[in-house]
C-alpha cells in the first residue's frame, strides 16, 4: 500500500483502524509530522522536475532549480521562434479573394482582380435582395 488511492476499504472502518493505517502510510520514519501526501521518489535538485516539486510543496527554490527553470523557458522560446509559421498559398490572380490580398499588403491591384471583386460583389448583392437581406446605405452620412 503506497498509496492511500489504493486502499480499498470492504466496509466502514472503525477510527482506530483508520488512524492506525493513516499513521502507516503518512508518518515519516525520520520522525517528521507525516502530514500531507506521502512524497515518494523526488527529482534530483537542478531539474525542471524538482522546480515544479520545489513549488507544488511551498518549499523555497534553490539556484540550481531556478537556472533548470530559466533554460527550459528560453529552450521552448527559441523553439517557438525557429517553428515555421503555417503560410497559406497565395490565391490565384482574377480571383476576389486575391483583389482582397492586394489590398491588404497595399499592393496595385491588376484589372482581373478587380473585375472578380466586382462580380462577386454583385453576385452577392443579388443573392441578399433575393432572401430579403438587403438594405440600401442611407444617404447623407452620420450626424453628430
Amino acid at each position: 500500500m503506497d498509496n492511500v488511492d489504493d486502499l480499498v476499504w470492504a466496509c466502514s472502518p472503525t477510527p482506530a483502524a483508520y488512524a492506525e493505517t493513516m499513521s502507516m502510510l503518512y508518518d515519516d520514519p525520520e520522525g517528521g509530522s507525516g502530514v500531507g501526501r506521502p512524497r515518494g521518489k523526488r527529482a534530483e535538485c537542478g531539474t525542471f522536475k524538482a522546480y515544479q516539486q520545489h513549488l507544488y510543496y511551498g518549499e523555497p527554490t534553490d539556484e540550481a532549480c531556478r537556472e533548470a527553470n530559466a533554460q527550459r523557458k528560453s529552450r521552448q522560446q527559441q523553439e517557438r521562434k525557429d517553428k515555421p509559421k503555417r503560410t497559406r498559398p497565395a490565391p490565384p490572380c482574377g480571383t476576389a479573394r486575391a483583389y482582397k490580398q492586394h489590398i491588404y499588403y497595399g499592393e496595385p491591384t491588376d484589372p482581373a482582380c478587380r473585375a472578380a471583386n466586382s462580380a462577386a460583389v454583385t453576385r452577392n448583392d443579388k443573392e441578399r435582395r433575393s432572401q430579403g437581406r438587403f438594405r440600401r446605405p442611407k444617404r447623407g452620412g452620420a450626424k453628430g
